[in-house]
């Protein structure tokens, strides 16, 4: 079994920008064309570039028998402010309008999300005019039997293709791949802001790796069932919870209540 699977839509103009650098840049060789896109492989690492939007292909496990998807996407804000993000994905509530199962957390891989920030952090010299920041868990897919992180650039069209900040996320991407590094410490993160300050720095400073990260507005959905999914659902053993304790707002008192029930150590910032 291979250990990573790097994924673009060529439906999605950063996910293609990325991607063609990866292949380039490595000397990937395409190797099949099936019904669903193109398969490359260089060593022991496959990209593949897919015809659908890459929030709707929850089939990933029916073609590939990887131990982790990395998906190359592109980044939408209102404010479209220039941006480099990485985030894990699932649904909080029943809402899946942008894809994924309702009420369904996917399987995350904390020291991936760690390596990734940290290391376009290192890199921030090289990509000048773009924020670099963790997003929380949000969108499809959901279902799949391995961990997976979306890589996005944003966020506008100037963004999506930008070539040279594409090359340098690739050249990101298979650094953080080849030489990876198992984080000391791993959480989960409730609170805050659809872009934490916090939380990114917490992956960039300390030893904490984050696996889902639920926003403030998402925490009124959280419940019993939905925290025991976020802290089961990684491949990493969950043994810390990160708390924005003022980005709780008015949910702090009952989230507070759930987070007290579990084994997890506390730390607030």
């Amino acid at each position: 079994m291979r250990k990573f699977l790097i994924v673009a839509s060529e439906k999605d103009l950063a996910s293609m920008n990325i991607a063609n650098n990866i292949i380039d840049e490595n000397n990937f060789i395409e190797i099949e064309k099936f019904e669903k896109g193109r398969l490359y492989k260089k060593d022991d690492l496959l990209l593949t570039i897919l015809k659908d939007n890459l929030i709707e292909v929850d089939y990933l496990d029916n073609y590939f028998k990887v131990r982790t998807y990395v998906f190359l996407s592109k980044h939408m804000s209102k404010d479209k402010i220039p941006a480099i993000t990485a985030h894990f994905t699932g649904n909080f509530s029943a809402d899946n309008k942008f894809g994924g199962n309702p009420n369904e957390i996917a399987i995350t891989f904390p020291s991936l999300h760690k390596n990734l920030i940290k290391e376009l952090w290192n890199r921030k010299n090289k990509i000048t005019g773009y924020e670099i920041i963790t997003e929380p868990t949000h969108h499809g897919p959901t279902n799949l039997t391995n961990p997976m992180i979306f890589l996005e650039l944003g966020s506008s069209i100037k963004n999506w293709t930008d070539k040279k900040t594409g090359r340098i996320i690739g050249e990101t991407l298979i650094e953080c791949i080849n030489n990876f590094k198992s984080a000391k410490k791993i959480a989960i993160a409730l609170g805050g802001p659809h872009y934490s300050q916090k939380f990114t720095k917490i992956l960039i400073e300390s030893e904490y790796a984050i696996g889902t990260i639920v926003p403030k507005y998402a925490l009124p959905y959280i419940n019993e069932d939905i925290y025991k999914s976020i802290i089961k659902q990684t491949i990493e053993k969950i043994e810390y919870v990160i708390i924005d304790w003022k980005g709780l707002g008015k949910e702090k008192q009952r989230i507070m209540e759930i987070v007290n029930k579990h084994d997890l150590d506390i730390i607030k910032i």
